[in-house]
C-alpha cells in the first residue's frame, strides 16, 4: 500500500487499518498471463486474494483431459478459500487470463492473524464463508438447470 491510506482491492471490505494487518501476514505474488496459480489436485495450505488482473477457474469435465471455465474472477475476489481451513487438495485449476497480483495468506499467517487481531480474523472468516456460500448457491442453480 502507498502512503495515501487506500485499501487494496483485495481487502476492500476491510478498513485501511484492518487491511494493513492482513498485508502484514500476507505474501504478494505475481502470476503472468497464461500461467496457473494452482492445479486441481495440488495441496492447499492457504487462501489467495486477487488485487489486480483476472483469473479463470477451470474444472475437469470428466471427458479425457478437457476442462470447462466455471468462473472468471475479478479484483477483490478470494481464490482457493477452501485452503483457509487446513491442508486439502485443490478441486480446480486457476489460470491467469491477465497478468495478476495476488496476496496469499498461508495457514501460519492465518493463525498469526487470529492471535494478533482476532476481530479481523473473524471478519475474514465471515467473508470467506459468505464467498463459499455464494459459490455453492451458483453451483446449485447451474445443476438445477441441467437436471
Amino acid at each position: 500500500m502507498t502512503g495515501d491510506n487506500v485499501t487494496p482491492q483485495a481487502f476492500r471490505c476491510f478498513t485501511s487499518d484492518e487491511a494493513l494487518g492482513l498485508l502484514a501476514v500476507a505474501t504478494s505474488m505475481l502470476v503472468q498471463k497464461g500461467d496457473a496459480l494452482f492445479h486441481a489436485g495440488d495441496v492447499s495450505d492457504g487462501v489467495f486474494f486477487l488485487e489486480k488482473g483476472r483469473l479463470a477457474v477451470l474444472q475437469g469435465t470428466g471427458f479425457n483431459d478437457r476442462t470447462q471455465v466455471v468462473a472468471l474472477l475479478e479484483p477483490g475476489s478470494a481464490v482457493g478459500e477452501g485452503g483457509a481451513v487446513g491442508k486439502s487438495l485443490r478441486t480446480a485449476t486457476v489460470v491467469a487470463i491477465e497478468d495478476a497480483l495476488l496476496y496469499y495468506l498461508n495457514s501460519q499467517g492465518l493463525e498469526s492473524l487470529g492471535e494478533r487481531n482476532p476481530l479481523v480474523f473473524i471478519k475474514l472468516v465471515k467473508r470467506l464463508l459468505f464467498v463459499s456460500n455464494l459459490r455453492l448457491q451458483k453451483c446449485s442453480e447451474r445443476l438445477a438447470h441441467i437436471l
